[in-house]
């Protein structure tokens, strides 16, 4: 999903580099594109959420600029993407269902 988000900065000249990509994009050290590449590992949601934030915010200004822009379209799903992977992996974290306690036991 990342590299998917990368390649299209990429295409669309936003970003020219891995390392502005690091951060500019996702906030993080020159390197941590690299470092999530190399590794396979997942971004962390902190990271994904700087990525979306800072997405929708370029989107709406080329929007503001011009309401038919195809980058700011295209931009709008990249944010799209990033938002579905954090709902799905937050969704994967929520703890499964816990015993609750009647209001009776808790106030005493």
């Amino acid at each position: 999903m990342l590299d998917q988000i990368y390649k299209e900065l990429v295409s669309e000249r936003i970003c020219s580099s891995q390392v502005e990509f690091s951060r500019v994009w996702l906030g993080s050290s020159s390197r941590y594109y690299s470092n999530i590449l190399a590794t396979g590992r997942q971004p962390s949601i902190q990271v994904l959420t700087s990525l979306v934030l800072r997405l929708e915010r370029l989107a709406a200004t080329l929007a503001e600029r011009n309401p038919r822009s195809a980058t700011a379209n295209r931009l709008r799903r990249c944010a799209d993407i990033v938002w579905a992977d954090i709902d799905q992996r937050s969704l994967c974290r929520t703890p499964r269902r816990r015993t609750v306690r009647s209001a009776s036991v808790l106030a005493q």
